[in-house]
């Protein structure tokens, strides 16, 4: 049985790190890259975060997207409190990400090739939407968006 092609966008913050450890030991599919959308920290930190994720997992081969920070339009580093860097209670290894692309030409790189793909995201689905707002048409190459997302107080 040929598996699943996936596409994870996260905003890597501890209950999304549990969602991402069982997305990326599932048999049922391949992940074809992670792209970190941060919500709730700083570009630097959450691409760390990541890296120490996926260093964590013994998974550092699968390839990392940077996406819009879905609060562009705030300085980078001011984040909203009380999130900070949300995985500072977990003790990551440290992760050295190979290299960091923008997610958006990747996306409809693989949307683009005609297979069907499904889509998790855990955090923001900024990069989706900015993709099929550019490009329509790629949306017919998504099986499945599967949506885990939420606020602990209130939505961005």
């Amino acid at each position: 049985m040929k598996k699943q092609a996936l596409i994870i966008e996260i905003d890597p913050t501890e209950e999304n790190a549990l969602a991402l450890l069982g997305a990326l030991r599932a048999k049922s599919h391949r992940t074809l890259g992670i792209c970190v959308t941060p919500g709730h920290q700083t570009e630097a930190d959450a691409l760390t975060n990541i890296a120490g994720l996926l260093t964590l997992f013994q998974k550092e081969d699968t390839p990392i997207y940077l996406g819009r920070c879905p609060n562009s339009d705030r300085k980078v580093g001011a984040v909203r409190k009380p999130f900070d860097n949300t995985l500072t209670s977990l003790r990551l290894p440290e992760g050295k990400p190979k290299a960091i692309r923008e997610a958006e030409p990747w996306m409809e790189k693989i949307l683009s090739m005609g297979e069907p793909v499904t889509y998790l995201c855990l955090g923001p689905i900024t990069t989706l939407a900015d993709v099929l707002r550019k490009e329509p048409a790629l949306g017919k190459h998504i099986k499945r968006v599967i949506l885990c997302g939420g606020a602990q107080r209130r939505g961005v």
